[in-house]
């Protein structure tokens, strides 16, 4: 019974979060990219039972292992790096990590009090 409820909640949970991503398997997810904002965390969750977890970049990316089958990733600096999860079974898998700010679009509304100003060409 707790299986199921862990299960819905994660279902409902990947609904309505776009930065949770479901480990399958090593050939399927090999080489995938995750991209987190700056400050940002991002949930990984595996099918397989983790055993341990590496960064290359440590001050790039920071992590978490929350329980044998998540791990939290949070974006600390702008760059890139790679995390590496392998299993208590046997295999890993490899993600390319890329961290950046971001961007904020703004909408500015109002009045051009200059006749003659415009940004056509530009």
């Amino acid at each position: 019974m707790k299986k199921i409820k862990f299960l819905i909640l994660f279902l409902v949970l990947s609904l309505f979060s776009p930065n949770i991503l479901w480990a399958i398997d090593h050939d399927s997810f090999n080489g995938k990219t995750i991209k987190i904002k700056l400050f940002r965390s991002f949930e990984l969750f595996t099918k397989k039972e983790i055993s341990s977890v590496a960064v290359g970049e440590n001050k790039i990316v920071d992590f978490v292992v929350l329980d044998s089958h998540h791990i939290r990733l949070v974006g600390k600096n702008e760059g890139g790096t790679n995390v590496i999860i392998s299993y208590r079974e046997g295999g890993y898998e490899e993600y390319e990590v890329l961290v950046d700010k971001g961007f904020n679009v703004e909408v500015i509304i109002g009045i051009t009090t200059v006749p003659d100003f415009s940004l056509k060409g530009w």
